[in-house]
């Protein structure tokens, strides 16, 4: 990412660990209840990463056009791995549960609920890679409050509402989980694609990378000025001697 010289590195940095903890926490503890078998969001958590520092590359460089193309086109990948973990879902869900066990009523369950997952990746993949997209402009912040009220404030409510309250069970923490990640997705998308300012966001981070080289400039030559400093002072030291 272009975040250097003026920013605070400990309070970026517990933005970015608020970020992660907020979705990870929430998810792990509703997985951890329903099963770990059922979804997997690898492939748009690792694909995270290299949009946050593509996105933090071209802002950085001075092109904002490429930055915000380099998103809509990981959004457009996202969507489109979201909408073929809809389509496996629903279509093995009477299967899914038989590669793991052959407990029927265990099978039933997890069949009544393939489809709900299937729902949560597709918010979750786009939420991904907004998230990593929020952090390649250096706005962990906005994604760290977007998780906590999603997660926090919306997603758990709902699970424990529905699951308990109501004695939906099973399928209600799957709905908690559904919620969050859509209020999470449209709060994301919202922030990537209508509150973003990419021209600025260019000049923003040239402005930044420009101080933070002014500062490093200035230390190398404070350094060499020392050193020749330095080798002057033994010279003359040496002729003395």
């Amino acid at each position: 990412m272009y975040v250097v010289g003026t920013t605070d590195w400990d309070s970026e940095a517990r933005k970015s660990q608020t970020l992660t903890c907020a979705e990870t926490v929430e998810k792990d503890l509703l997985k951890t209840v329903v099963a770990n078998t059922i979804g997997d969001d690898g492939e748009c958590d690792e694909a995270e990463p290299l949009i946050r520092v593509t996105v933090g590359n071209e802002l950085g460089a001075g092109r904002p056009y490429k930055a915000r193309l380099a998103a809509n086109v990981a959004l457009a990948c996202a969507f489109v791995i979201g909408a073929l973990n809809v389509v496996w879902t629903v279509v093995l869900k009477e299967r899914w549960a038989g590669l793991f066990t052959g407990y029927e009523p265990l099978k039933v369950l997890v069949a009544s609920v393939m489809p709900i997952v299937g729902l949560c990746e597709l918010g979750n993949c786009p939420q991904t890679t907004g998230c990593g997209i929020l952090r390649g402009t250096g706005r962990p912040a906005v994604g760290a409050h977007v998780n906590l009220g999603s997660f926090y404030f919306v997603g758990t409510p709902v699970a424990v509402g529905l699951a308990f309250w109501l004695k939906i069970g099973f399928s209600g923490l799957w709905f908690g989980l559904l919620s969050a990640q859509a209020a999470c997705a449209v709060s994301i998308l919202y922030a990537v694609l209508s509150r973003t300012d990419w021209e600025g966001e260019a000049v923003r981070a040239m402005s930044l990378t420009s101080l933070e080289m002014g500062k490093v400039g200035n230390d190398e030559e404070s350094s060499l000025l020392l050193l020749d400093d330095r080798n002057g002072n033994d010279e003359k030291l040496g002729s003395v001697l």
